[in-house]
Order: structure tokens, then C-alpha cells, then sequence
């Protein structure tokens, strides 16, 4: 049976909800991926280190492996968090912390192991999501209290927030994996979105990476450049001071004589005063006296002399006179925390050899005049040897190293300016391509989103363009499907010539009414199976109503088709089983063939179907092929249809009544109506040609109104002229008599022609009773109660039950007239008459003999006391005109023929 395609499998829904893991899981993947190349890029641009280690990048790319694979392979997604948890391990026992973390590897331990739980058991996956919360907890602990933390060397805020941000999505990617029933492969389903999903986790990632390194090439530039001119700031900046002692002291060389005490005085105090950086500034003579000195207090002079005459700065001295030029030195302790250094100028003249120009400077302050602004997160730290001169490197947040360069001073000496980047991980600067990754990540998953819908919309599409061309239950092609088959077949040349046949089921209603339509549905699927297994790839097959059934075939022989129609109607016959019980089907079949090439190829569904319809009536269960005269009879039968309701809407039929003749004395004890139809054209067209129509078409119903109200009508005329004092007997058919609103119809006919109920008598036929007999009593109860007279006709040609003939509440019976017919002739007719009239007359029933024609018949049937008569013998039915003019005539009475009468019964 073919199968209706695919409108959303049945874990589709779970697959689209596996996105945001799967996104998550390519996420850490490609971050992994990508670090080899992050390493490349770093070296080739003389980068402090890369942005992600190799065990980081390690540990995400499994962790991510896992994470897509938890659902679908999940023996798979075990080893590969297995292996992290192997990687965290090893770490942990080599003392080197993931990104120097201890906390973070035991975190990070924590999740590959709820990885492994979330694809274990109940239990397991309990576990897991605990364990995810808690990875959840401690990554935001650690997150928001590294920012009170000392900077860590060698980390990137950027880094360090991008695992948090990563830790905290693939924490909670674990927790839904735990959550989640297995599904198949992703890949396997969704190719176009999971393709969406790879291509822009590969994007967002690589978008984080460029920006990342954007900004930290751009920094590391800028660092760069910022550390050169500070470290030429620094050196003109104390070569500028140096030089203006030493320009003094070239001014005191010059002179003859030591100048006077007020001009040195006043020329200290000058140069005190200009250079902000000096904080003393004297003149010594050999044996390190002061002779000239300003600024500071007693006891910085007290410690300078001290400090001066020791071994080590008197080496120091004699080594700046040996070679006539200045020195500068770092002091290693003063009166003040603060760093100074030593700046002395020899003299050289005749009159001062041997003397010296010592000043003492603040080196924060001339380090700050060298440094300028601030460089915001490139900071510096000054070291002379071990002593650190200067330290700008901030306290919290992402410290790395740019680089140490030397700052060269005087005759040989050198400072160490260190250069360092540092980062604070709530800095915009930083934030940005975390954000910049959120954001690609929510596009993409915002695509995958509009995919979806897409391919809802198009398999709901296509699900209705299913629907609209296939039977829901059976997945067969339907009309309009064959119709567009048939088109295709039969516009094709040179194939053939084209067969249809359509198949109807027997007995499908039956067992919807008797066993359910569960099990009504299940014999017409196994139906259908049974037709398709036949046909093969032999025929197009369709169901074009819930039991019918079409076969459509071309290029073939109609020997081999009457073969298939007859396997196929083997195979519907052939038992079905249903839980242990055995159901019957039977199955009647139309074939007809046309060669190809025509242009209404649904007329072949048309002439297949009077051919069915052929079987049906003459060989249920067997098949006929379609003739030419089928197609007449239709069209007559169409015809006559259109012409009967034109008869209707235009009040154009008649009603005959033919009298009903009491047995002794003669008189009309009753009328029957009996339905005329002269058609202009056709001329009178009897009853048993359109009525049976009128049943097949349901205007059975407006006619036998039509006939009730002509009736009542005729019946109230007559009343009125006094001619009649019978009643009236309408022939009610089965559909009729079962109508829902008859017996309201009924009454309502009765008071607008103001008749009493006993003016009616109603015949109905013994096919009545082989509907629902309950049902039929009980009307025919509500109808005696009323006062209407019923009985039944043609009584002995059908299939009453004398058990319920016992129950019927009716007045009386009408012989067939074909017994009636042959009763003289043949015994077996006259032992039935007898029978009936016995029969009758022992329920208290009378007894009519309809279709009287003869004198012998009328003396048989008065002679076994058959209570009324009714036949030509007496009268042919009459227009209601010749009715009522021979009703004056008799006087209401009508008398028997003499020759009747002389054998007439007392």
C-alpha cells in the first residue's frame, strides 16, 4: 500500500529542539578547531602567546564532540568526554591548571563527567543535570570574583570570557542533553539546517577570533609604540637634566677663582627651582664636605653625608673625576620610601678640582614627566637591576607581558623599562566579541528558526497536496489524482489502448455498523493492499469513494486485464482476519476501454461505472464490461429524472382512483391512489418506470407528499359533495414510511385539508419490514393511535415474518395480484389465497384481493370469504372527474355487475 510521504517525522519536533545544543556543541568544536590557527597567527605577528592554550582548545573540541553525539551515539559521546576528563586529569596531575586555573580544571572536570552521566540512565542524567548546575554556580563564582583577584600573568580577559561564556552555554547544553529522549542523527534529518548551524557556529567563532585578535594585534601595536617613546622620553628626560648640571658645572670650570658663596648660592637655588625633579642639590670637596648646599632637610644632608663617605660611593666619585664626566646612580635607601637617584658632576678647574656637584632627584616625578598621559590599559614598571624604580601595573583584572626593553642612561648605565597589557573583563573593549559571538550565535539559531518554519510550511504543502490528491485512510491516489493520470495516459500515442475498471466493496457498511469503523477501516486497508500487491507496477490504482476502487492500465491486452479483474475479485472475496475473527467481503467490477487519444478521459470512469452498476444489479460479485446501451439507458434515466421534477414544480401529474368493493354488498368501501404522469411528449408514462427512479434519485419523497396532499385534496371535494364516505389508500414506499418527519408530514396534511384521521389508509409493502422492525412497529403503533388505517400490499411476494405479522398493528392485507392471477389455474396460487385469507382472518385482519379481473377469480376468492375486492372486473382506476361522476350516478354506491350479483353471497 503506497505510503503518504513524509509530512514532519515523528521526531522532528525533538531534532529542532537539539539546535541550541547543537549550536553550543559546534561552538566549543570550532573554538577547538580553530586554536592551531590562532597559534600560527600569534607567532607570525610577534604575539605574546596565543588566545586559547592547546589543552583549552583540546578539552572544547571533545567536550563539543560529546555534546553532539550525546543523543544520537551516545557510546561515542561517552568516550569523548571520557578523554577530556582524561586531558583534565593529566593536567591536575602535571600541576599545570587549565589558563592557570586550578578551580576552572575541576569545573571543567565536573562537566566532561556530567557529560558522561547525561546518556546513562534516569539516575545518571539526574545526576548530570546537578552536576551541570553546579558547573553553572562555580564558573559565575569564579567569574565574578577574579575581578577582585591579583592579575593572573600570561591570561586574556578575552579568553577568560569567552570560556566563561562557553562553560555557562555548554553547562546548560548538558543539563537539556540529560533532559532530551534519544533521536537519530542530526545530519541524517535536517541536512539544510544543521548545514545553517555549522557554516554559522564556524562564522561566530571565527568573527570572536578576528575581533579578538583585532584588538589585541591593534593593542600590542600600540603597546609597542607606546613603550619606544616612553623609553626615548625617559632617556632625553634624564640626559636633559644631567646636562644642565654638567653646564654648570662647565661655567664654574671656566672660572679662575672659587666663585663667591652668593653666586653659587644663588645659582643652586636657581636650578633647584627650574628642575621640579631635584629635591637637593650641594657642592662637596674632596674629603665629601658640603661647602654648598639647597634644599632638603638636616637630615637627608646628615644621611647624604654619611651615605657619601662610604667605600662604595667614594669609588664611585673618584671614578666620575678619573673620567671628567657625570654619573647618575639609584640610591638604595633614603629618609623617604619614595625612589631617588644620585646624580654627581665633577669640577675640573685649578681652583675647585677634586670637588662635585651632587643633586638627588624623585624618580617618580621624572618618570611621570617622561611617561605623558596615561595609556589606559598599557602600563609599565621601571626596574634598575632588581630595584623597581617605578610600578603603574594595576592590581586586578587580565595582565600579559609585551616586552622588556633597556633605557639606556649614562657612561654605561641602563634602566629596564617592562611593558604590560592589561585587561579588566567588564572593559567594552573586551566585551565586545563575546557580544559580537551572542549575537552571531542568535542569528544563526534565528535562521535555523526560518528554516524550520520554511520546511513546515513546505511539508504542510506538501501534506495538503497530498491530501488533496490521496484518500487519508488507504494512502491511495483519489479522483483528482486519476484524473490527472488518466490525462497523462490518454493524450500518449502509440501506447495502447487504455482499460479502466472500477472495484466496489460489499459489506464495509455492514461491519461499520455492526463491529465499529476501527475495524471497518482495517478491511478496506487490507482491501487496498490486496489490490495494489494484484495490480503491481502493471496498472495506476485509485479510490475515488471509501469503497470503490479504480484500476487504470493501457498497452496492454484485455485478456490479460479480465484475468487481473477476476485474481482481484478472488482476493476481495478471500477471508479477513481481525482479531480472531473472520470477516467476508464481496466485491462487484465495471471494465470498459477506449484507445487513447481522448478528450474527456473521465468519461471512461463514467462508462466503467454503468458497467459496475450493471453487475450489480445482474451478478453481484462478478463483472461486466461497459456497452454502448448502458450509456442510452443512463441518459433515458437522466432524462426522465429532469422531466419527473419538472412534473413536480409544475403540478402537471394526476392521481387515479381505483374503488375498493365490499363482499356482500357491493359497496365502495375505499379508494386507492394511484399516480398517473401524461407526459406531453413521451405520452403516459406508467408508474413502474419512474418510480422506481424517483427512489434511486430521493424524489420519492416530494412525490409521495405531492400524492398525500392531492389526496387530501381530492378526498376533501368529495366530502364536501357529499359523494363519499371512504377513505382514501396511499401507497407509501419504504423510504418513505422511514422518513424521520413522515408521520409529522402526515398530520399536518390531514389538518390543513381538515380530514379526520380515519380518511387515510395507509398501504406499505413488505420490503418495509426489512429495515429496522422495532422501528417500523412503533410507527406503525403512533399511526393507529392517531386513527389512520394501514395494511400491507402485495402481501405474500416478499419476506414477512409471520411472527412479526402477529405484532403489526394494522387492519388488513392485500393479496398480489399475481396470485390473484392464477388462482383458478394453478392449485398451489389457490392453496396460498386460501391460506392468506385463513391466516388473516385468524389475526383478526381483512382480507383484500387486488387485480380482479375475471368472474371465475371473483366467485374462487367471494367463496373462501375474501372480505374485499379490487380489479378491473369492477372498475379501471378513474380521473377524480369520472370518479365523481360515477359516484352521482350510483349515489355513492357501487353495485355489483347482475351477473356478479345473481352468485352474490348472503
Amino acid at each position: 500500500m503506497p505510503n503518504a510521504p513524509e509530512t514532519i517525522e515523528k521526531d522532528s519536533e525533538a531534532h529542532f529542539r537539539r539546535f541550541p545544543i547543537f549550536l553550543v556543541a559546534f561552538s566549543l568544536m570550532w573554538l577547538g578547531a580553530l586554536a592551531p590557527l590562532d597559534h600560527l597567527w600569534s607567532t607570525a605577528q610577534s604575539l605574546p602567546g596565543p588566545l586559547i592554550s592547546r589543552d583549552t582548545a583540546a578539552i572544547a573540541f571533545l567536550l563539543g564532540a560529546a555534546l553532539f553525539t550525546a543523543r544520537s551515539v551516545p557510546l561515542l559521546s561517552r568516550m569523548l568526554a571520557f578523554f577530556s576528563l582524561v586531558v583534565c586529569a593529566y593536567l591536575a596531575a602535571e600541576g599545570v591548571a587549565v589558563d592557570a586555573e586550578s578551580v576552572r580544571t575541576l569545573l571543567i572536570s565536573l562537566l566532561s563527567l556530567a557529560a558522561i552521566c547525561s546518556s546513562l540512565g534516569p539516575g545518571w542524567r539526574q545526576a548530570s543535570r546537578i552536576m551541570s548546575a553546579l558547573v553553572i554556580i562555580g564558573i559565575l563564582y569564579l567569574r565574578l570574583v577574579s575581578a577582585w583577584l591579583p592579575p593572573t600573568m600570561y591570561e586574556h580577559a578575552n579568553s577568560a570570557n569567552l570560556e566563561t561564556l562557553l562553560g555557562i552555554l555548554g553547562a546548560g547544553a548538558v543539563w537539556a542533553t540529560s533532559r532530551r529522549p534519544r533521536t537519530s542523527r542530526l545530519l541524517n534529518h535536517e541536512r539544510t539546517i544543521a548545514i545553517i548551524g555549522i557554516v554559522g557556529t564556524l562564522i561566530s567563532v571565527a568573527a570572536w577570533y578576528a575581533v579578538t585578535e583585532q584588538s589585541r594585534g591593534s593593542a600590542h601595536s600600540f603597546a609597542q609604540t607606546a613603550t619606544a617613546r616612553v623609553a626615548e622620553s625617559l632617556r632625553h628626560e634624564v640626559s636633559d637634566q644631567i646636562a644642565l648640571i654638567d653646564r654648570m658645572a662647565r661655567r664654574w670650570d671656566a672660572l679662575d677663582a672659587i666663585p663667591p658663596v652668593s653666586l653659587v648660592n644663588e645659582e643652586l637655588v636657581s636650578y633647584l627651582g627650574h628642575i621640579y625633579t631635584l629635591e637637593f642639590i650641594a657642592v662637596i670637596d674632596p674629603s665629601h664636605t658640603f661647602h654648598w648646599a639647597q634644599g632638603g632637610d638636616s637630615q637627608t644632608r646628615n644621611w647624604l653625608a654619611g651615605y657619601l663617605g662610604t667605600p662604595d660611593m667614594a669609588m664611585w666619585l673618584a671614578h666620575a673625576h678619573l673620567n671628567a664626566q657625570a654619573q647618575m646612580r639609584s640610591i638604595d635607601s633614603t629618609t623617604s620610601s619614595t625612589p631617588r637617584s644620585l646624580i654627581a658632576v665633577p669640577l675640573t678647574s685649578a681652583s675647585m678640582k677634586g670637588w662635585t656637584i651632587v643633586a638627588i632627584q624623585n624618580l617618580p616625578v621624572l618618570i611621570s614627566k617622561a611617561l605623558g598621559p596615561n595609556l589606559g590599559q598599557v602600563q609599565f614598571r621601571i626596574q634598575d637591576d632588581d630595584r623597581i624604580l617605578y610600578d603603574s601595573v594595576g592590581q586586578s583584572g587580565r595582565i600579559s607581558h609585551i616586552a622588556n626593553t633597556a633605557v639606556p642612561l649614562n657612561n654605561g648605565m641602563s634602566w629596564t623599562l617592562s611593558s604590560w597589557h592589561v585587561q579588566h573583563w567588564s572593559q567594552p573593549v573586551t566585551l565586545l566579541p563575546n557580544l559580537i559571538l551572542l549575537v552571531c550565535l542568535a542569528f544563526t539559531h534565528t535562521m535555523i528558526g526560518l528554516r524550520k518554519q520554511a520546511l513546515v510550511l513546505l511539508r504542510r504543502s506538501q501534506q495538503l497536496y497530498h491530501s488533496a490528491l490521496h484518500n487519508s485512510l488507504t494512502g491511495l491516489p483519489n479522483k483528482a489524482s486519476l484524473e490527472n493520470r488518466l490525462a497523462e495516459i490518454c493524450q500518449a500515442r502509440g501506447k495502447g489502448p487504455v482499460w479502466l475498471a472500477i472495484f466496489e466493496l460489499d459489506g464495509i457498511k455492514l461491519i461499520n455498523d455492526t463491529l465499529g469503523h476501527g475495524v471497518g477501516d482495517y478491511a478496506l486497508q487490507e482491501a487496498t493492499r490486496r489490490i495494489v500487491t494484484e495490480v503491481g507496477h502493471s496498472g495506476f490504482v485509485a479510490q475515488i469513494e471509501s469503497n470503490e476502487f479504480v484500476v487504470a492500465m493501457n498497452s496492454t491486452s484485455r485478456e490479460a486485464v479480465t484475468d487481473l479483474i477476476n485474481r482481484i475479485l478472488d482476493r476481495f472475496s478471500a477471508p479477513y482476519h481481525f482479531d480472531n475473527m473472520e470477516l467476508r467481503l464481496t466485491a462487484s467490477a465495471g471494465l470498459t476501454g477506449k484507445s487513447v487519444g481522448m478528450d474527456n478521459p473521465m468519461g471512461l470512469v463514467s462508462e466503467a461505472d454503468l458497467a459496475l452498476g450493471r453487475a450489480k444489479r445482474e451478478a453481484p460479485g462478478a463483472w461486466r464490461e461497459y456497452s454502448s446501451n448502458l450509456s442510452a439507458a443512463v441518459a433515458e434515466r437522466l432524462q426522465l429524472r429532469n422531466e419527473l421534477q419538472n412534473a413536480l414544480d409544475t403540478d402537471t401529474l394526476e392521481l387515479h382512483y381505483q374503488p375498493v368493493i365490499e363482499r356482500g354488498t357491493g359497496d365502495i368501501v375505499a379508494v386507492e391512489a394511484l399516480l398517473r404522469w401524461f407526459h406531453p411528449k413521451l405520452g403516459t408514462i406508467p408508474p413502474i418506470k419512474f418510480v422506481p427512479l424517483a427512489e434511486d434519485t430521493g424524489q420519492i419523497i416530494q412525490l409521495t407528499n405531492w400524492v398525500l396532499d392531492r389526496a387530501c385534496h381530492d378526498l376533501r371535494r368529495l366530502r364536501d359533495r357529499q359523494l363519499a364516505s371512504f377513505h382514501v389508500a396511499i401507497n407509501i414506499p419504504p423510504l418513505v414510511f422511514e422518513h424521520n418527519d413522515f408521520i409529522d408530514t402526515l398530520a399536518a396534511t390531514l389538518s390543513r385539508h381538515a380530514l379526520p384521521a380515519e380518511c387515510i389508509a395507509l398501504e406499505i409493502t413488505e420490503g418495509t419490514m426489512l429495515g429496522d422492525q422495532a422501528i417500523t412497529i412503533a410507527r406503525l403503533k403512533t399511526l393507529n393511535a392517531l386513527g389512520i388505517r394501514t395494511s400491507i400490499d402485495d402481501f405474500g411476494t416478499g419476506y414477512s415474518s409471520l411472527n412479526y405479522l402477529k405484532k403489526l398493528p394494522i387492519d388488513k392485507v392485500k393479496i398480489d395480484k399475481s396470485f390473484v392471477n392464477e388462482v383458478i389455474s394453478d392449485s398451489d396460487d389457490a392453496a396460498i389465497v386460501k391460506a392468506i385469507i385463513g391466516l388473516a382472518h385468524h389475526l383478526n385482519l381483512k382480507v383484500v384481493a387486488e387485480g380482479v379481473e375475471t368472474e371465475a377469480q371473483y366467485h374462487f376468492l367471494n367463496d373462501n370469504a375474501c372480505d374485499q375486492f379490487q380489479g378491473y372486473l369492477f372498475a379501471k382506476p378513474l380521473s377524480f372527474a369520472a370518479l365523481a361522476q360515477r359516484l352521482r350516478e350510483k349515489d355513492g354506491r357501487e353495485i355489483l355487475p347482475d351477473a356478479l350479483a345473481a352468485g352474490r353471497s348472503i
